[in-house]
């Protein structure tokens, strides 16, 4: 009867620890991005826009650094917040300003 027992708990456990198992690797694969093409346009402007206002400072002045620094911040913001698609689309196009004009 004890063995009984511990079976039917242990298949028990068993049974919640592969439900929980399949729960997270469906949210993982949820939150792992699948960006739509509109979001990743959108994120592509964005970039391009403040990288743009960053290059109307001066050269070399602490408000191109402190709207380069932003440009940054705001890429980690949306890593952080599970939007790496996003976060990549952003600083390519940023960079893509950027770059040679620094």
């Amino acid at each position: 009867m004890i063995f009984c027992n511990f079976v039917t708990a242990m298949a028990t456990k068993l049974q919640q620890f592969t439900i929980g198992l399949c729960a997270a690797a469906m949210l993982s694969a949820c939150s792992s991005g699948d960006a739509t093409e509109k979001e990743l346009n959108a994120s592509r402007d964005a970039g391009r826009r403040q990288a743009e206002a960053a290059l109307t400072y001066p050269k070399e002045s602490m408000a191109r650094e402190k709207a380069i620094f932003e440009i940054r911040a705001r890429e980690t913001r949306l890593r952080d917040a599970g939007f790496e698609e996003c976060a990549d689309a952003y600083i390519e196009a940023a960079g893509a300003v950027l770059e040679g004009n620094l």
